[in-house]
Order: structure tokens, then sequence, then C-alpha cells
């Protein structure tokens, strides 16, 4: 217990006293406890002398309650023979409950009735934030970062990355196994580099991205490029836009469909065309082999007979194509275009006019009233734009130019008055000999023959 105020000469002090107020002399300070409201101070009291009314008359106690202030936690009001003190709790007497929680600190007494603060490590900040780890430093709070992919569930993330939460760290934590530079998950894309989505393999195949090449994962045939998905991985075939397999070109040659013109080729079948010279698919060796402009029917009983002479089938693909130009004409007339049909090796193909009759069968008749080869004209056969073979025939005066394209001199159809005469002009050697002759001339290569004689695809191979 402690007495503010106490002076040395107090037994004097009341002994020249000339006036008592209350039966009471006391020495007493109002700044006994703090001075005022709280009552925490501990500043050095005066004396004075006088009842102890609390008002502007002297200070005196006969009970604690007459002095000044208030008690509080760290010191309670004393009165000692009409003197005001306090009764100071000891120094780092704890303050509860503590009002200011959650900063490092705690309200204790500092042994003079007086509060003050000391450093208190269990009472931790708190900054709301899953991914930090709240701390006192002495009597400071310090917030540290948790270590990157610890589990939190703020903002709408999963794991902490630098002190905040966020989606994903890596790839691996996203439903599209894409994890942004901004640490969120992006949407599945067919260009992610990652198979997420409706994928069979990595942006590809599902139906929504392109379709997968060979030795990737697949669902169904749709899912690859080839078209062949066997067991749950595309395998080759003859459309995955590859050379494989037994392929002598590029899905074409071999076991896969001829190639065209160009393409590469081991035998004479891995071409459309039915040449293969050395590596390479050479051009078609396709010959008109007879033609005539009328026959015993008329004017459209005519035919142009085409002739296979490599040594291996020939693909009539909607690229081979025939067409014929009158003398005087202004341009030469599709009249026939392939559609896959196939002519075996020496054989024969028979396109024939509206009017055609003949012993054998027309592979392809135009309509009624239609013709093919008017009493003057040239006659081509394409490969689209290049051309594999060409005639010329007349009857009478011819004056051809270079625009027809024919092939040396023009074949003179002698005696060919009269709609009833039949006869064509057939390349030589004629017969079962084949129709082979070519020196890129039509008279020479040529020869008139009465009755004609045209052949059809079902007509045997010559020779």
């Amino acid at each position: 217990m402690r007495f503010s105020g106490l002076l040395l000469a107090f037994p004097a002090l009341l002994a020249a006293s000339a006036v008592t107020l209350g039966g009471a002399c006391t020495v007493y300070g109002p700044d006994l406890l703090g001075g005022g409201a709280g009552g925490q101070g501990n500043t050095t009291s005066t004396t004075t002398t006088g009842a102890a009314t609390g008002g502007s008359g002297p200070a005196g106690c006969m009970v604690p309650t007459d002095c000044a202030g208030k008690d509080t936690a760290c010191g309670t009001r004393t009165c000692q023979g009409g003197v005001c003190g306090v009764d100071a709790k000891p120094m780092g007497t704890a303050i509860t409950p503590d009002p200011t929680k959650g900063d490092c600190k705690k309200p204790v007494c500092d042994g003079s009735g007086d509060a003050t603060t000391a450093a208190d490590p269990t009472d931790l900040p708190s900054d709301n934030n899953q991914c930090t780890i709240d701390a006192c430093n002495a009597d400071q709070p310090v917030f540290t970062n948790q270590n990157d992919g610890f589990a939190c569930t703020q903002m709408g993330g999963k794991l902490c990355k630098a002190g905040q939460c966020v989606a994903c760290l890596v790839g691996g934590d996203c439903a599209s196994g894409v994890c942004t530079n901004q640490n969120t998950c992006a949407p599945a894309s067919c260009m992610d580099g990652s198979k997420n989505g409706a994928e069979t393999d990595t942006d590809c195949g599902g139906g929504t991205c392109s379709k997968c090449i060979n030795g990737k994962h697949c669902g169904q045939a749709t899912d690859c490029v080839s078209s062949s998905c066997s067991g749950t991985v595309c395998q080759p075939s003859c459309t995955d836009a590859l050379q494989n397999q037994d392929e002598t070109g590029v899905d074409c040659g071999g076991s896969c469909a001829p190639c065209a013109v160009g393409g590469g080729c081991a035998l004479g079948t891995d071409c459309v065309s039915g040449v293969c010279s050395g590596t390479t698919c050479g051009e078609y060796q396709l010959l008109i082999s007879e033609a005539r402009f009328h026959g015993a029917g008329g004017g459209t009983d005519d035919f142009v007979e085409i002739y296979n002479a490599s040594s291996s089938p020939a693909v009539l693909s909607t690229d081979i194509t025939m067409e014929s130009r009158t003398l005087g004409g202004a341009a030469f007339t599709n009249k026939w275009t392939g559609a896959g049909q196939t002519i075996p090796s020496h054989g024969h193909y028979l396109i024939a006019g509206g009017g055609y009759a003949g012993a054998a069968a027309a592979d392809t008749q135009l309509a009624a009233g239609t013709g093919l080869v008017a009493d003057k004209a040239a006659v081509v056969i394409k490969d689209k734009t290049a051309i594999l073979d060409a005639i010329c025939l007349y009857c009478g005066a011819q004056t051809f130019d270079a625009t027809y394209f024919c092939e040396g001199t023009p074949f003179n159809m002698t005696g060919c008055g009269g709609t009833a005469v039949d006869h064509s002009m057939e390349r030589k050697p004629g017969g079962m000999g084949g129709n082979a002759t070519d020196t890129n001339d039509n008279t020479a290569d040529f020869a008139l023959i009465s009755p004609s004689k045209p052949q059809d695809l079902m007509s045997p191979a010559t020779p």
C-alpha cells in the first residue's frame, strides 16, 4: 500500500490547525488516482486541510470513497488517518478482459496503479487470409505466406500461391488440364495442348476437334483421319493422307486405289492409266481404235471406240473425257466423261451415238437423236487438259488447222457418200492383232474397213 501526499511535517500541521471542519483533517490530492475519471494516474498529491466535502473546500477523507477518482483494475482508493492513498496491484498483473484482442499485446498493471501493455505471443492477429500464417514478433503482428500448394477455399480457389488462394498451380489441378499464367483454369479447347473435353487424344477426335492421325487414340472411325479405328488406336488406311501399308503413293497403289498420272508405282496396276514408267505413273495409253461418222442407221448411228494399249487395266475416271469439233466449228464439245469404268489390258470401250446399231453393245450410248462425230470432225481423248490421242477424219475436201489437234495427216473417209454406207477408220494392225499402231499420223495409223467392226468391254482382249 502507498499513500499519496504524505508529508514529514504531518504532526506539526495537525497541531497548528485552528479550524476543525467535520472533525477530520486529511492530506489528499485530487490527482491521487489519476487526476479525475479513470483513476489510473500516479502523481504526487498536495496537502490541504478542511472537510472532505469533495467540493471546493479542504480535502480529507473518512472512507476511501471520499477520495477523488475511481477504483481500477490496477489500484483501489484507500483512506488511512484521513489521508487518501492507492493500493496498487503488483507490476505485470493481467487486466481482464482484454479489450484489444489480436494485437500481440495484453493489458497489465505497472505496479504504480496505472495500466500499461506487455507482449503476448498468444494474442495472435488475424488477416482473414487462409494463405498466410498469423504470428507475433514480440508485440507486433506478423503475417507470412503459407507454402505454395497449401489447401484453401477462399475466392473460389483451392490452393495457395504467394499468399493468395488461387484455382490452380499446374494443369493437373484443372478439369481441362490447363492452368493459365494467372493461375486460373482455362476451359477445354482443341488448341490447348491437353486431352480434355470430348477429345479422344490431345486436341483431336471426339467430333468437336480435328480428326486424329495414325497412332492416336480414338473411340470410333470418325475420330481418325484414316477413318480406321482398331481397338482404341487410329490405324493406317487408304484415306489417311500418308503413304503407308503397301501403298506406292499417298493413299494409292498397292492394295489401295490406283494412283493418278504422276503418282508412285511399282506395277502398271498401281496406276489409273495402267502405265508405270520406272516408279512414276505415266499417261494413259488410251487410243482411239475405231471411229465412224454414220452407219446404216444414219447420222447418229456413229461411234468412237477406245483401246487400252497398256499391259494393265485402266480406270476411266472423271478426268477422262472425249470431245469432238466439227470442221468449221468454233470449239470442241464434250461428248462423254468417264465414270470409273475399267478397261482391261488390251480391251476396248465403245461410246455410241443415239442411233447406233451394231453387233457390239455400246458401253455408253447417247440419248436418241444425239450424234458423236460429224462427217468432217476432230475427236480427242483427254486426261484433264492433256490430250492422250486425237484423230481428224473427213469426207470430201478438208481444211483442218492446228487448232483441231490432228495427228499428222487427217484421214480421208473415201467413198463415204450416202447414209447407208457402213465403213469406218480402224487403227492398225486391226482385228485380233489389237489396235496399237501409233506413229502420230492418222493416215499412216488407220485403215478404212467395211463393214465396221466395233468392240466393247465384253469383247476379248487383243492381242
